[in-house]
């Protein structure tokens, strides 16, 4: 019984707080934010939004859409793997802030 109890209050603490960090980015969004995407090396992407807030940033590579999510725990950086050509071209596109 007290290993049961003990399994489930972790499953719930690691659930809470998952959902304290959860972020809706389905539009209608709360707002506009100013981001960032570039590339560091050959074949990272880096990503920023404002810290402390839920934001969903676009960025094409290559020409091509990519959206990149960044929540309260993420610190407003999130960096993202490129697994084609080295080198790709960047550019951001977007920033919005997503709700809670």
């Amino acid at each position: 019984m007290k290993t049961e109890l003990a399994i489930l209050l972790c499953v719930t603490t690691v659930a809470a707080t998952n959902a304290s960090f959860a972020c809706d980015c389905t539009a209608p969004f709360k707002g506009t934010c100013t981001g960032s995407a570039k590339l560091v090396g050959e074949s990272t992407i880096h990503v920023t939004a404002p810290p402390g807030q839920c934001a969903i940033v676009g960025y094409t590579t290559n020409e091509q859409p990519a959206t990149e999510t960044i929540n309260d725990k993420a610190k407003g950086v999130s960096d993202v793997d490129w697994l084609g050509d080295k080198n790709p071209k960047v550019e951001y596109t977007d920033c919005h802030i997503c709700k809670k």
